[in-house]
């Protein structure tokens, strides 16, 4: 690469660098941020809703500062992970360093890169291990030794220990092995077997601590989707309105012309030179893997919601065979501007709304409602409760009074939900209620039909959390906890 090329990527990754720190900086932790940093305090091969992967690297972040920018450092940091992949990956098919650089900032400025690149979820390392996973299959493909095989395996192991949904690669994986003629032949030896044994071996602590649990956190996510309930018609329409807002209009419109127009690999599988096979392979993996993680999840969107960002895969896998049609394609120049114009006015919108505050908007349609006004709401809880336990009925609520107020350490802190979602504070001990009298607290949205008969509104609670307009905290001034039953 060229000192120029270098010195381009050096000043974009550090600009990006600048505007992740700044929006991680300016907001409060999400509940489910809150609960992935509870995790990480306690740390496992196994948590109830996915793998450790994320709370590992929360608790390496954390040891140096316990604020919300070293909460949120994995995500950065993976993001940029993602990005600098993403780049090797398209000079290798593209050539190119613009064209490559371009594909990065289609990425990092997307829906999907803004917020995965700032707030901490699971997805963060995700989508950095199949970046990764994607750049080890060329490499594979380029000339598919022992040594490489194992490198693969690893990778892929790696994605099961981010997500679980990392199982959505398989079946892609192994129909681009049957399908491509260089590697099928390598079935005769030790190398692709080599790649299954150690995929299993990163993940087996995972899998026995699983066992060991019953398979809860697996039936949990196999019935998700299908525990939202609504019509098929209504969850579709989610569905394909959630993608079509992460990829933007514009980027979508590319994908269906590149699938509109069944653009045939510009390198033949059985081409002699290593790195033109290599690129035939991956074009090959990279449609197979959007191909059947957007089928499946549209498939099962029939039965429940899907969330949007289920299908990350796909979008990762989409990406550089989109960048690599507009490359050859005609008025691909045209089209690549309009997509990064699209996507520096959705991170400019972004940026403006963090920055300006809450917006004058009710809870409902308040954009950052999930990521202000907490520390101000424990607050308040602390203000109202005094010395007495308390019993949290949902895991987000328990997490934000961990991560604001301590409050397993000062006053005790049980969980109970009360619903069919279940969280890994019940695989806790010390969350478990006891014999002894509880104040129930949950924050609601108003009117909630949901709301918990017997429950009080905290008054303070309007004066503490101003932001979150048309929220309220609720208590119930006694609960006891008496075998299964809340009384």
């Amino acid at each position: 690469m060229s000192a120029a090329a270098t010195r381009q990527l050096l000043i974009y990754q550090l600009a990006l660098l600048a505007v992740r720190v700044v929006l991680a900086s300016a907001v409060e932790l999400s509940p489910d941020e809150a609960y992935y940093w509870a995790f990480s305090r306690s740390p496992a091969f196994w948590y109830f809703d996915h793998p450790p992967l994320v709370a590992w690297l929360i608790g390496a972040t954390t040891t140096v500062s316990n604020s919300e920018l070293f909460v949120r450092l994995p995500a950065i940091l993976c993001a940029h992970g993602t990005s600098l992949l993403v780049y090797l990956l398209l000079r290798r098919l593209v050539g190119g360093p613009r064209l490559a650089l371009v594909g990065c900032a289609v990425l990092d400025l997307s829906l999907l890169g803004l917020v995965g690149g700032v707030i901490v979820t699971p997805d963060s390392p995700f989508a950095t291990t199949i970046a990764a996973l994607l750049v080890g299959a060329w490499w594979l493909s380029k000339e598919p030794t022992p040594g490489r095989w194992i490198g693969f395996g690893l990778l892929l192991g790696l994605c099961g220990l981010a997500k679980y949904s990392a199982a959505l690669l398989i079946p892609p994986i192994i129909a681009w092995v049957l399908f491509t003629p260089a590697l099928r032949a390598e079935l005769k030896h030790p190398g692709p077997w080599l790649a299954v044994g150690c995929a299993l071996l990163v993940v087996t602590p995972t899998l026995i601590g699983a066992l060991e649990h019953g398979l809860a956190g697996f039936r949990y996510q196999g019935l998700r989707a299908l525990r939202s309930g609504g019509h098929p018609i209504e969850s579709v329409g989610a569905y394909l309105g959630g993608q079509l807002a992460l990829l933007g209009p514009p980027l979508a419109y590319a994908l269906a012309r590149l699938i509109w127009r069944r653009s045939a690999d510009r390198s033949p599988l059985e081409a002699t030179a290593p790195s033109l096979r290599a690129s035939a392979s991956i074009r090959r993996l990279c449609r197979w893997i959007a191909g059947f993680v957007w089928s499946y999840l549209l498939l099962r969107s029939l039965g429940g919601f899907v969330e949007p960002n289920w299908a990350a895969p796909a979008y990762l896998a989409a990406l550089p065979l989109v960048i690599d049609d507009l490359a050859h394609a005609g008025a691909g120049e045209r089209l690549r501007r309009v997509i990064l114009s699209y996507n520096v006015v959705i991170a400019v919108l972004v940026l403006g709304i963090v920055l300006a505050g809450p917006l004058p908007l009710p809870c409902r349609y308040q954009p950052t409602a999930r990521v202000r006004g907490w520390r101000k709401l424990v607050a308040a809880i602390e203000q109202s409760a005094g010395t007495s336990p308390l019993l949290a009925r949902r895991y987000q609520v328990a997490s934000l009074l961990l991560y604001y107020g301590h409050w397993a350490t000062k006053r005790g802190l049980a969980t109970a939900p009360l619903g069919w979602r279940a969280s890994q504070f019940d695989h806790w001990p010390q969350f478990r209620p006891r014999e002894t009298s509880y104040r129930l607290v949950d924050v609601v949205r108003v009117p909630d039909r949901e709301l918990v008969p017997g429950f009080r509104r905290l008054s303070a609670w309007r004066r503490a959390a101003e932001p979150m307009k048309g929220c309220a905290v609720w208590f119930e001034s006694d609960v006891r906890r008496v075998g299964p039953n809340i009384r």
